[in-house]
């Protein structure tokens, strides 16, 4: 049984705190990357959704390889992510870059 402190847990405050530091919403992207495994299949071991702003996910890839071939799956990345999310997360484009990758 957990003791009530009064205070409040750091992960319900992350949403808040980046939202208004990044200008960007945190839940939907943590949402994606629950939900990546089924939206991105084969993509999944190579590539990480690390934003999501006015439509537009951003997928991150490890190496200039991947992105090159990624970019040619993003309209079923789309599709995949509407299938799987419903109209609950709107996901109009992706773009791919390369970066240090987020590894789940």
């Amino acid at each position: 049984m957990r003791r009530d402190t009064g205070m409040e847990r750091v992960g319900d405050l992350i949403d808040t705190v980046l939202s208004q530091v990044a200008h960007v919403e945190v839940g939907p992207v943590m949402r994606l990357r629950t939900a990546w495994p089924n939206i991105a299949g084969k993509w999944a071991k190579v590539s990480s959704p690390v934003r999501l702003k006015d439509g537009t996910l951003t997928v991150e890839v490890d190496n200039g390889a991947v992105a090159s071939k990624l970019k040619y799956a993003t309209d079923d990345l789309v599709e995949a992510a509407r299938r799987e999310l419903g109209e609950s997360i709107e996901i109009s484009a992706i773009s791919v870059r390369v970066g240090r990758r987020r590894h789940p």
